[in-house]
């Protein structure tokens, strides 16, 4: 904040660069995550197969939020799963009026009653709803205070309700000593074969910074628009490098700490964990992995091993009250 001359609260600061980021991001998110998209279906379906074969009841006609619904993606790739035919109604809630906006148009496409609610968690407490099912998809390491925002989390669950989260930093394993050399082993058979001061030069390269130039794509531009917001809104008095924006909106990303199941185990208290499932083996999504390197994803996938750089889970509501 004293780097680029921000004199409000931390809090309103925080939350001024989340909207202006959302916003500026809402129109090429899809592209920019498309490894989410190629990459997240399996890892919904199994964790809802695990949860189907935990013994578990698990009603029809489910109510389901999806907090911090960005443009649709979780809910989407929800209905696709086994327990699709057995939602009724999905409320879409986001703090971007723009992300929202996006996530409508989706949804216009499903089966199912779909309401869509600018606000955060707390914000439909006074709604008095209770959620069989509430999702999470790449939020909570956008959270500053996880504490408030479970707690928040535990008023809208219905009995026996599911909660769900996917596509954060595994805090538990961010260190592990496999997933560092995964890591640099995938990174040394990526890196070209010719000195680093010639890379550049490489045609396919060229090409890329060429075709950059002529199709002037959004999604290089997107920092630029965030910058643009604050400076105009008075809020910063420079452009802040899209490392430190990332810092600000991706907290428990650049924070180190990540997002740990140890951690939520105690948060959760009246929650049991049904299932935790980690992917990204190789610090990458598995659809972004060359052939060799996808092979050994899925294997790790199949043994279920939790040394992956994200982490997902599914936990029930065991308290009826």
């Amino acid at each position: 904040m004293n780097k680029y001359g921000v004199k409000c609260a931390p809090y309103q600061f925080q939350h001024a660069v989340n909207l202006a980021f959302h916003k500026s991001e809402s129109g090429v998110y899809d592209s920019i995550h498309r490894d989410m998209w190629a990459s997240l279906p399996q890892q919904f379906a199994l964790l809802i197969s695990d949860y189907l074969a935990s013994g578990e009841e698990l009603g029809n006609d489910l109510v389901i939020v999806d907090v911090g619904c960005g443009t649709g993606l979780a809910s989407e790739l929800l209905l696709k799963t086994k327990i699709g035919d057995r939602v009724s109604e999905i409320d879409l809630l986001d703090t971007s009026p723009e992300m929202l906006e996006k996530a409508s148009e989706r949804a216009s496409t499903w089966k199912v009653k779909t309401t869509t609610i600018h606000g955060g968690v707390r914000s439909i407490a006074e709604r008095r709803r209770r959620y069989d099912l509430i999702i999470t998809c790449s939020v909570l390491h956008h959270i500053p205070d996880l504490i408030d925002f479970l707690q928040d989390i535990r008023h809208l669950q219905a009995p026996r309700g599911i909660f769900m989260h996917l596509q954060d930093p595994n805090g538990d394993y961010l260190g592990d000593d496999l997933l560092q050399e995964r890591t640099r082993e995938l990174k040394d058979y990526e890196r070209p074969l010719i000195p680093k001061r010639l890379r550049r030069l490489a045609p396919r390269n060229v090409i890329g910074r060429i075709r950059r130039k002529l199709s002037n794509r959004e999604d290089e531009d997107y920092i630029s628009r965030v910058n643009k917001q604050l400076i105009q809104s008075g809020l910063t008095r420079e452009p802040m490098i899209a490392p430190d924006i990332w810092a600000v909106t991706d907290i428990h990303v650049h924070d180190g700490e990540g997002i740990s199941i140890k951690t939520l185990s105690g948060l959760l208290g009246d929650y049991r964990m049904i299932s935790v499932r980690s992917y990204s083996f190789f610090g990458k999504m598995a659809s972004e992995l060359p052939t060799a390197f996808k092979e050994r994803e899925q294997l790790l996938i199949d043994a279920r091993a939790l040394n992956g750089l994200e982490i997902a889970g599914l936990w029930k509501l065991m308290n009826d009250r």
